[in-house]
């Protein structure tokens, strides 16, 4: 006799869907949470270099990091952060042995501008740390072939026989600044007309090459910006011209090129000139808003594609260190160095701890803090220092590139020489020599007038620092 058939699914009391539809919104709920906690962990984990087979951190345009959050979700953070960590170690240590010599010794360059008058110290401080020095020395006449000679003028600069002496009694090679600056603005016309006309350019290099020789220089640093569309297309052309002319004669011919978007041809400039200085700064600049001065990442993928275009024995990487105040509703912002951005920072906030003054901004790895001026106006401030150079230069040097420029003297965080050195520019940079500040040269002037009174006396600073042990970065 057959069996009855069994009726294995149904179920008359919808007890048993009641309970499916429980049990599967009480899944759903927590796969909602873990997915909610993961984008979350990612969102804390300070940037680093994008590595193959790690996810790119998600970000939001905020300014100050979150409050901690609860423990599961830290372990988790801690656990990724970990993890990419370690995958960026492992292509450091890649880049390290794929990395090519230069050939060459390395260049440790530095920008003397006539106008940072605390300049002349630091160089005479310095000096024996470097290799090249660039001095704001030489503008384009306004009809595009000739040079303004104005800023070198010994009689009329006498400063500049001190810079001379410093600079040759150290050793290092001089490379005067040959730009299209006017009071601060960069012109376009005079390079528009000089960078038409082929004829133009060779007398200008042959004039340049007459100066060069007359006064001992290793070359000429060309830093041309705010140029036209097309006049970007035209520059390496122009500069290899110039190059021709100067080769013969033992003279070098090192280009400044901005990291902003310009439709120059990187390769093309590279192969013109000498040396390739990568102006890797400026990412928000004083005409715009506020913003990090050069974040880890916009440094990162400045670098990567210099990687790409410019070979490894031309390439050096400008270092900034400096700082922008932003007034709120009132740009441009006000270019400041170091120290007298610290000064603005005590100055303004005088009854905060010094280490709530300045925060390091956990997204970008910039310094920066606000301020409220005596008129009421809101100020924004970022930085460049020691710490973000250190941070940039342990980036670039295991990856062979020929050395460092720094922009500027006198405007520095007098940390940077810890391993700014042309003696151990190739050992990683030691960043808890960091942790100390030390001003042993400058003078900050406050108001004006022929009687000085010593206001303080200089005392060291102090930074937290807080060292990633695999990657050796400060973050």
């Amino acid at each position: 006799m057959a069996e009855p058939e069994r009726a294995v699914f149904l179920d008359p009391s919808q007890r048993r869907r009641q309970r499916l539809l429980r049990a599967g919104a009480v899944l759903g709920l927590i796969g909602l949470a873990s997915l909610a906690i993961f984008l979350l962990s990612l969102y804390f984990i300070p940037y680093l270099p994008p590595v193959p087979g790690v996810c790119a951190p998600l970000r939001h345009a905020l300014k100050r990091p979150f409050t901690p959050l609860p423990d599961r979700v830290q372990k988790l953070r801690r656990f990724l952060h970990e993890r990419s960590r370690r995958a960026l170690l492992r292509q450091v240590e890649r880049d390290r042995a794929a990395a090519r010599p230069a050939g060459a010794p390395p260049v440790v360059g530095a920008f003397y501008a006539t106008w940072q008058e605390e300049g002349i110290h630091s160089l005479r401080a310095n000096a024996g740390r470097l290799t090249h020095l660039f001095p704001e020395w030489l503008h384009i006449s306004a009809d595009g072939s000739g040079l303004d000679l104005a800023d070198f003028d010994l009689d009329a600069v006498p400063r500049n026989n001190e810079v001379l002496r410093i600079a040759r009694g150290a050793g290092l090679a001089i490379m005067p600044i040959l730009n299209n600056a006017r009071d601060g603005v960069f012109d376009a016309r005079p390079v528009h007309r000089l960078l038409q006309d082929p004829a133009r350019q060779k007398k200008l290099a042959a004039r340049l090459r007459e100066w060069l020789l007359a006064n001992r220089f290793a070359g000429v640093n060309l830093d041309f910006e705010n140029l036209a569309a097309d006049d970007y297309a035209r520059l390496p052309a122009a500069v290899a011209r110039v190059r021709k002319v100067l080769a013969p004669a033992g003279l070098k011919v090192s280009l400044d090129i901005e990291a902003a978007d310009t439709p120059l041809d990187w390769a093309a400039a590279a192969r013109a000139c000498d040396l390739a200085i990568i102006m890797s700064y400026d990412e928000h600049d004083q005409r715009g808003g506020p913003g990090a001065i050069a974040s880890f990442r916009f440094f990162d993928e400045v670098l990567r594609r210099a990687l790409r275009d410019v070979p490894r024995a031309k390439l050096v990487m400008g270092l900034g260190n400096y700082a922008y105040d932003w007034t709120e509703g009132k740009p441009p912002a006000q270019a400041y160095g170091y120290q007298r951005a610290l000064l603005a920072a005590r100055d303004n906030n005088p009854d905060a701890r010094p280490a709530d003054l300045v925060d390091f901004d956990p997204r970008t790895l910039n310094p920066t803090f606000n301020y409220e001026d005596e008129n009421g106006a809101e100020h924004e401030v970022w930085m460049l220092d020691a710490v973000t150079a250190g941070n940039q230069w342990r980036m670039a040097q295991g990856k062979g590139v020929r050395g460092a420029a720094l922009w500027n003297l006198g405007a520095e965080d007098p940390s940077l020489w810890t391993f700014f050195n042309r003696e151990r520019l190739l050992a990683p940079p030691d960043l808890a020599q960091l942790a100390v500040v030390k001003y042993p040269y400058d003078i900050e002037y406050v108001g004006n007038g022929e009687i000085l009174t010593v206001e303080a006396m200089p005392e060291d600073g102090r930074r937290r620092l807080a060292v990633d042990r695999a990657t050796g970065f400060v973050l």
